[in-house]
């Protein structure tokens, strides 16, 4: 009888969740980094975003906590605690260089003829992705949400210089702040009193005359909030000597 009552006590013992209340490690990826100027060595991953995490039972889900990046490592630290709420039921994942509640202001920079510029313009987005809790933590897989444009400007032979002669490149006619709601069907609105702003681009590279190239070329690289400009209401102007 006491061999019996042993192993039915057995039977309804629950295996323990070794990852219930354990620590939730995040690292963090950008896809199609090649599509963006500006980016070299560590500096392709985001210093600071926002993390949403949507687990069985609300103590364990963290709306919009904000991760900052170690110095010299892909880890973020939270701003509060993380913990997995156990290791059975999937989670759901957002992330975002902006705050995940409501619509936000995302804007360009107008001068974006640095580097810098370029990337401080450049808004990632995760959207909302299911996750299996794991000891290696959360993987936080960015895309870009804003528009690019590359500008080729292939020079007559009257310009065949060593140094690059062209200058004042300004892309004309767009809004450099838009409202973003991630949430809604479209996500992008204008901002009331938003006007035109002039937005200086980036040199990406400038190609001399050469024997087999005896044009010189010249590439630009502008990120632009995505919009719809009107008709003849998008220019770029330069001059050129």
């Amino acid at each position: 009888a006491a061999i019996v009552a042993s192993c039915s006590q057995n039977d309804d013992i629950i295996p323990k969740d070794d990852l219930k209340d354990t620590p939730i490690t995040v690292t963090a990826g950008v896809a199609e980094l090649t599509t963006r100027a500006g980016y070299e060595g560590t500096s392709v991953l985001p210093t600071t975003f926002y993390l949403g995490i949507d687990q069985t039972g609300t103590s364990y889900d963290y709306p919009n906590v904000l991760m900052t990046k170690a110095t010299d490592a892909n880890t973020y630290t939270p701003e509060s605690p993380l913990l997995w709420a156990g290791g059975t039921d999937k989670v759901s994942v957002t992330a975002a260089t902006f705050s995940l509640v409501g619509a936000q202001a995302l804007e360009v920079q107008a001068d974006q003829s640095k580097a810098d510029g370029v990337k401080n313009s450049d808004h990632l987005l995760m959207a909302t992705t299911e996750v299996t809790p794991s000891a290696n933590g959360i993987s936080v897989d960015f895309s870009h949400i804003m528009s690019k444009v590359i500008l080729t400007i292939t020079l007559g032979d009257e310009f065949n210089q060593a140094e690059n002669p062209i200058s004042n490149v300004t892309f004309k006619g767009t809004l450099a702040s838009r409202n973003y709601d991630r949430t809604a069907e479209t996500p992008w609105s204008n901002i009331s009193g938003v006007t035109a702003t002039d937005i200086t681009p980036l040199c990406n590279a400038y190609t001399a005359p050469a024997t087999d190239t005896p044009n010189a070329t010249a590439e630009y690289e502008v990120i632009l909030v995505p919009q719809a400009v009107a008709a003849d209401g998008f220019t770029v102007t330069f001059n050129v000597g």
